[in-house]
């Protein structure tokens, strides 16, 4: 019985380590293939795009809003970028706003804000994978204040 047990440890040992190895060895030739989108230009220029293009609305400065907006977007095979969702969840107000309709005006006008910087941003060199252009979906934090 414990020959029994040594000899079946002994096969899952020998199988997982076979198994790791051949993972390992199939790693290089995949990652030849894969590539991320880029911004024209590189990271400094899509954030000094970011800080030329976005306006802070003036019903967010009215209501005085600040913290972050989570911005997930789609670079998509031709490189065009669109929002896929915006999560309002860390944007709070400076100040005591009890107007309900001014804080909703706020966030409606920076998400068409958001939603126009990245509908007239230029185009990405989209990812790639397996040699060919893929849809890549970013999640950006967008802080106002």
């Amino acid at each position: 019985m414990k020959k029994l047990l040594l000899l079946i440890c002994t096969l899952i040992s020998v199988m997982s380590f076979s198994t790791s190895v051949q993972a390992q060895k199939s790693e290089p030739d995949s990652a030849l293939h894969e590539r991320l989108p880029e911004f024209p230009g590189g990271t400094k220029a899509f954030y000094k795009y970011i800080s030329r293009n976005l306006k802070y609305p003036a019903s967010a400065i009215k209501a005085h809003i600040q913290g972050a907006v989570l911005v997930t977007i789609i670079i998509d095979h031709d490189g065009s970028t669109t929002v896929d969702s915006l999560n309002f969840e860390k944007i709070g107000f400076h100040k005591k706003v009890t107007d309900e309709t001014l804080k909703l005006k706020a966030k409606e006008e920076v998400a068409i804000e958001i939603n126009n910087l990245f509908g007239n941003m230029p185009k990405w060199t989209p990812g790639y994978q397996s040699g060919k252009p893929v849809r890549v979906k970013y999640t950006l934090p967008y802080h106002f204040q």
